[in-house]
């Protein structure tokens, strides 16, 4: 009898914990969890073949006790924001509940259910399992690791280091110059589960460094994060970076009365978050804050502060590519409307524009500070690297002021033969035209 109870709780039981663990292995960043996915896969085809045999049940009875216990260990200290325990706890979930599904199917009388259980609870997690790994052939984005910068920077040469916090891994980036030389620091918030090891980002990591600056690039999301954490998490982990560079780099991040010299960069919900950082005032000594495209997803999960609060002295520029949906226009337009009462000389807000000519093209879309199909990449490099450097250059040192703010902020280069690219407009306006 106690037997029949405790598979009436542990089945039920076992499916909510397998979807969650699904929706934490799909996002996963990190290539030492895919790589424990395989180990699981591994683990689970063994208890499979002990489930199956009548003569394993004993050892599978043992092993699934032992696995069940770990992982509700291992998910209790994720609950507590041990991330990396609850990816440990998810893998494993994974695998005794798709072998505790097939083990009580197996032998029922409806052949076709436990074929579909089969199917759909164990060999499709698993062999997706197997190939988030296989597929994985490009090189990882987060480690160690020191590059020549081909962007006009001011330093040619870029080391970048990882740094571990309680959400997992974070990236930093520096510039190789004289250790005594003081660096003001930009922190890049990724979008919604894009993280900050995508190669979408790393070329603005890369040009923002050279320019002379400690670039941190924070994984502050989770799945299980709940967001109105997001904003705090963003804060201990760009205090952890800075950190990390005083006490395990040796950099010298510079300072101005005794704070710290920070510029926020955010794309999509880290553009949310960036703002909100500004307007709940959580990290003194920010200097600027750029949003690129920010959004809520439209799920209005997001918290959205009120950034009239903002201090008058940040400088803030917001910009948008026309080709991007409803929610990013709603969110930005009502953040827009929320600095209302921000002096007009810090703050600007632009809209970029898709354009063509030929077989090149550029695409304003949510993601416009990826690369495109343009030979120089434009919107990139006069958009997003040239606002950014401006502003930074403006705001820490009071220089670039007209590169983001005016007339010359518009340009958005040329074509390969000379052309003119499509300029961007100025204003919240533009979105409606």
């Amino acid at each position: 009898m106690k037997n029949i109870v405790l598979h009436k709780i542990r089945i039920p039981a076992a499916f909510f914990l397998l979807y969650n663990a699904l929706l934490n292995a799909v996002f996963a960043d990190n290539r030492y969890f895919k790589i424990f996915a395989v180990g699981c896969a591994v683990f689970s085809a063994l208890l499979l073949f002990c489930c199956i045999k009548e003569d394993g049940g004993r050892v599978y009875k043992t092993v699934f006790s032992a696995v069940f216990s770990t992982a509700f260990s291992a998910s209790a200290a994720g609950v507590f924001g041990v991330i990396v325990c609850y990816r440990i706890g998810a893998a494993l979930f994974i695998l005794i509940s798709a072998s505790e599904i097939i083990r009580l199917e197996i032998r029922a009388k409806n052949r076709v259910f436990a074929h579909i259980a089969a199917v759909v609870f164990a060999y499709i997690p698993l062999i997706a399992s197997l190939c988030f790994v296989y597929c994985d052939i490009k090189p990882e984005l987060y480690g160690n690791g020191t590059v020549t910068v081909s962007d006009n920077g001011r330093y040619k040469t870029v080391s970048k280091r990882t740094y571990t916090t309680d959400r997992g891994y974070s990236v930093i980036y520096y510039p190789e110059t004289d250790k005594d030389t003081k660096l003001p620091v930009i922190a890049y918030l990724h979008g919604f589960f894009i993280y900050n090891t995508s190669d979408e980002y790393e070329q603005t990591f890369y040009y923002l460094s050279s320019c002379g600056y400690i670039v941190i690039a924070p994984n502050y999301e989770s799945m299980f994060l709940d967001p109105a954490n997001y904003t705090s998490t963003a804060v201990n982990q760009i205090n952890d970076g800075i950190k990390f560079a005083e006490d395990s780099l040796g950099l010298k991040p510079a300072k101005r009365d005794g704070e710290y010299l920070i510029g926020l960069v955010g794309h999509s919900v880290g553009a949310v978050t960036a703002l909100n950082i500004c307007a709940e005032d959580k990290l003194p000594g920010v200097r600027f804050a750029v949003s690129l495209n920010a959004s809520d997803g439209g799920a209005d999960i997001i918290p959205k502060d009120d950034l009239s609060g903002i201090d008058k002295s940040v400088n803030v520029l917001m910009a948008v590519g026309k080709d991007d949906t409803e929610p990013c226009f709603r969110t930005s337009a009502s953040r827009w409307e929320s600095l209302s009462d921000h002096p007009g000389e810090n703050k600007a807000f632009y809209v970029l524009y898709s354009d063509e000519n030929g077989e090149e093209r550029v695409i304003a879309d949510h993601r416009f500070m990826k690369k495109n199909e343009s030979t120089s990449d434009n919107l990139i490099r006069y958009g997003v690297h040239k606002w950014c450097k401006a502003i930074a250059e403006w705001s820490f040192y009071g220089e670039s002021y007209g590169l983001w703010h005016g007339p010359d902020a518009l340009d958005m280069g040329t074509w390969s033969d000379g052309t003119k690219l499509k300029c961007a407009s100025s204003g919240i306006e533009a979105l409606t035209e």
